[in-house]
């Protein structure tokens, strides 16, 4: 074993090369050739590349894209359910507006059967009330005549009966008579109602009763 150190390699020798050479002008400098030492690898906080971030957000957008469909899903489905909420309240209160329509027409239609109704009892009533107060003065006259037949052997015309008395109500006239030994004819009219009654008296009559008057309503 040795006890000198090793030696280096002298590099005098080609320092001397290099510097003849590059006074020539052809020969590169070995030490400026030299690659020069790569730097450590440090971690560093860098910007993700450009198709990172566009895979990031392609990445993004289609995970958005779901939740956008349902979320315009919802909102037609807001909407349409605020339509139909919106034709069902329209339908009600078209249906509320015909059922008053409808019960207003029926009572307006009850309220006219009921004035004609009564408007026709009234005009019955009236009728019924005008025959019945003819029929008594027709009652009148037969007594009259009965009167008249005891004194003079006949029955009197209507001048002669008016001559001893006998008088019609102010509503009432005599529109036919006629009278001979054996009977007598009177129609009296009611001017209010338009009725009018007939009636025949005999010679063998017992009461005002044996030829009933017979009353019709005048056409006007």
């Amino acid at each position: 074993m040795s006890l000198n150190p090793p030696r280096r390699p002298s590099t005098l020798a080609a320092d001397k090369f290099s510097a003849a050479t590059r006074a020539i002008g052809w020969a590169p400098d070995p030490r400026a050739s030299a690659r020069p030492a790569e730097a450590p690898m440090t971690w560093s906080a860098r910007p993700p590349a450009p198709a990172a971030t566009a895979y990031s957000g392609a990445r993004a957008s289609s995970a958005a894209a779901p939740l956008a469909a349902a979320m315009r899903g919802a909102g037609g489905e807001l909407e349409a359910s605020r339509i139909r909420g919106s034709m069902v309240v329209k339908g009600a209160r078209k249906s509320a507006q015909d059922s008053q329509i409808v019960t207003s027409l029926i009572v307006a239609f009850v309220l006219v059967v009921i004035v004609v109704a009564s408007v026709r009892v009234q005009g019955t009533m009236r009728i019924t009330k005008s025959r019945e107060v003819v029929t008594g003065t027709l009652k009148a006259v037969h007594e009259r005549q009965s009167t008249f037949r005891l004194l003079n052997q006949r029955f009197a015309t209507w001048r002669e009966l008016e001559v001893r008395g006998m008088r019609l109500p102010a509503n009432q006239a005599v529109v036919k008579s006629n009278a001979t030994a054996s009977h007598w004819f009177v129609s009296v009219r009611d001017s209010a109602t338009g009725v009018i009654c007939d009636k025949t008296g005999e010679l063998f009559d017992d009461g005002p009763d044996d030829h009933r008057a017979v009353c019709r309503n005048q056409t006007r």
